[in-house]
C-alpha cells in the first residue's frame, strides 16, 4: 500500500495545475490519480480552446472568477512562449442581432471595465464597424475583445504535468477509483482492480465524476447530477477562413448555463 500526504483525483487541467502549485509550494508526497492513460483525455482537451477575457462576467456575482481569468492570462501566455504551446491572438466578436441584445452588450462593456480589462482592449462597435473587421458578419452591433486567444489546453495540461512531475508529483494512470474509506487518520482509496493507496488529504478534481467521488466521501449525498452534451463541429476547409475572429452571440436565454452557436478560430487553423 502506497502512502501519500495528498491525493488528487482527476488528471484534467484543474487537477494537474493544482498538483503543480502544491508541489511547488510545499514539500509533500503527492499523487494525481487518473483513470485514463494520460492527463487531459476528456474535457481538458475537448473544448473550444479559447482563453477568454471576463467582459461577460457579472462583477458582483462572479468577481473571483473574473479576477482569476484576468490574472491568469499573463501566466498562460508566459507558459505558452516557454513551451511553444499555440497562442494565437484572434480576438472575439460578441454580436447582437437586435436592440435588446445590444442592451446586453452595453451591460457587458460596463462589466468588462469593472473587471479590470484595459479599455483599449474592449470596443463596442456598430454594424458598419463590424463589417470592416469581418465583412461576412452581419449583425446589429458587437463587442470586440482584442485579448481573446486560441490555444490548446490539452498541450498546456501536458506541459504542466511535466513541471509537476519534475517537482516530485507521482501520476498514477489507468486507475479508476471504486471506493474511498475514511478512518481517523487518513483516507483509503480503493481502485477497480482492488489495489489501494492511503492519503491524509484528498482533493476532488474528477470533472464529470466529481459528484460520484464526493459521495464516496459522504458529501453532497442529497444531490444528483444531469450531464449535458455539447456538440463541436469542424467546418469544411473551404469555409475555415470565412472569418479570422472568433464569433459568439449574445445568449437568447441568459438565465441558463448554455451558449448559443458560435464560431471558433482554432489555433490549428480549423474553424
Amino acid at each position: 500500500m502506497s502512502k501519500y500526504d495528498v491525493a488528487i483525483i482527476g488528471g484534467g487541467i484543474l487537477g494537474t495545475s493544482i498538483s503543480y502549485w502544491i508541489s511547488s509550494l510545499y514539500d509533500v508526497n503527492l499523487c494525481v490519480i487518473e483513470k485514463e492513460s494520460n492527463v487531459a483525455m476528456h474535457a481538458s482537451s475537448r473544448n473550444t480552446a479559447v482563453v477568454h477575457s471576463p467582459f461577460y462576467l457579472n462583477p458582483k456575482t462572479k468577481k473571483v472568477l473574473a479576477k482569476s481569468a484576468l490574472i491568469s492570462y499573463e501566466m498562460w501566455e508566459k507558459l505558452a512562449k516557454k513551451t511553444n504551446v499555440p497562442w494565437n491572438k484572434t480576438g472575439v466578436l460578441e454580436i447582437a442581432i437586435n436592440e435588446g441584445q445590444h442592451d446586453t452588450l452595453e451591460e457587458y462593456m460596463d462589466w468588462g471595465i469593472k473587471n479590470g480589462i484595459p479599455s483599449q482592449d474592449l470596443e463596442l462597435l456598430d454594424a458598419k464597424q463590424v463589417a470592416q473587421i469581418e465583412p461576412n458578419v452581419k449583425c446589429h452591433s458587437a463587442i470586440y475583445s482584442k485579448r481573446e486567444v486560441s490555444t490548446d489546453y490539452g498541450a498546456f495540461t501536458n506541459e504542466i504535468k511535466k513541471e509537476s512531475n519534475a517537482l516530485g508529483t507521482n501520476f498514477i494512470f489507468q486507475k479508476n477509483v471504486k471506493q474511498i474509506k475514511k478512518n481517523q487518520n487518513n483516507s483509503i482509496i480503493i481502485f477497480d482492480d482492488d489495489s489501494n493507496i492511503t492519503a491524509d488529504f484528498v482533493i476532488n478534481c474528477a470533472g464529470g465524476n466529481s459528484l460520484d467521488i464526493a459521495q464516496m466521501l459522504g458529501l453532497a449525498t442529497e444531490y444528483s447530477d444531469l450531464h449535458f452534451r455539447g456538440e463541436y463541429w469542424v467546418a469544411d476547409p473551404q469555409y475555415s477562413d470565412l472569418v479570422k475572429t472568433t464569433i459568439y452571440t449574445v445568449a437568447e436565454f441568459k438565465g441558463y448555463p448554455f451558449l448559443d452557436p458560435h464560431w471558433i478560430k482554432k489555433a490549428n487553423g480549423q474553424a
